[in-house]
Order: C-alpha cells, then sequence, then structure tokens
C-alpha cells in the first residue's frame, strides 16, 4: 500500500477525481488501482480555495509504480492500528489530579473508569458555585 500526500483538489470534488487524482500523481492508470482510502482532508484557504488530502492507494505492481513515480509526496504505507497499554495493578496510594480544567477532568475520568479511587483538587470556587457562576453568565 502506498500513502500520497498533499494532493490538492477543488472543494466539492466527487470520489472520481480523487481517484484520477491518485492515478496522476502515481502516473498509472485509474484501472492500475485496487483501492483508494480517503486518511485526511483539509481545506487550504491561502491561495484561493482548495481541498489537501492525504490517501492511502492500493496498486498492482507496487514496487515498479513507487521505483517509477519520482513524486516526493508518495511513500510506502503500512496501516497502523492503536492498541491501548496494558492495564496495571492498582496503587497503593489513591492518586491525585491537581486541576478541574479539560485535561484534568478527562484525566480523572479515565482513572475513575479504571476503577481507581482518585482525589480532584482545583482552586476557585466549588463546582455548584462555578456552574451557577456560568450559567448567570450565559444569561447577561
Amino acid at each position: 500500500m502506498l500513502r500520497i500526500d498533499n494532493l490538492k483538489l477543488p472543494v466539492g470534488v466527487k470520489e472520481d477525481k480523487l481517484r484520477a487524482a491518485c492515478a496522476h500523481a502515481l502516473r498509472v492508470s485509474e484501472e492500475a488501482l485496487v483501492s483508494v482510502h480517503l486518511l485526511r482532508r483539509s481545506i487550504d484557504a491561502r491561495e484561493g480555495v482548495k481541498l489537501v488530502c492525504s490517501c492511502a492507494v492500493e496498486v498492482k505492481n507496487e514496487s515498479g509504480v513507487l521505483r517509477r513515480c519520482k513524486n516526493k509526496n508518495v511513500q510506502p504505507y503500512a496501516p497502523k492500528k492503536y492498541t491501548p497499554p496494558a492495564p496495571v495493578s492498582a496503587p497503593e496510594a489513591s492518586p491525585v489530579v491537581i486541576g478541574a480544567g479539560p485535561a484534568g477532568l478527562f484525566c480523572a475520568l479515565l482513572l475513575r473508569r479504571k476503577t481507581y479511587l482518585i482525589r480532584a483538587r482545583a482552586r476557585g470556587r466549588a463546582a455548584k458555585a462555578r456552574c451557577r457562576a456560568l450559567l448567570a453568565h450565559g444569561r447577561a
């Protein structure tokens, strides 16, 4: 499988145009493409609006195509599957999460899901008082 980065396409393009752009970048016909998977799509609005895509392409005779293709945006690709780390034994002392911002709350949530008894600490008012203040601010 090959990865093609920085494919520039007009906004609103159909999937058949993506296949054509991949074939053009690899210098092969569209019939030589076995499959095309969109990995990433973003919008670039610096000089006119366009899509910038990254694709994983399966092609017949991959090594020959890679050798023949002189495009620096084409490289071999092996999909990676995320595997979470193995669980660890519970610590002797309860973990302490400092800060009740987004990262602190997310950390506390993950620890709690692992059935750890946690202690969360944050500066400022209590959580109920903060919620009331935020709601009052939204009404103003």
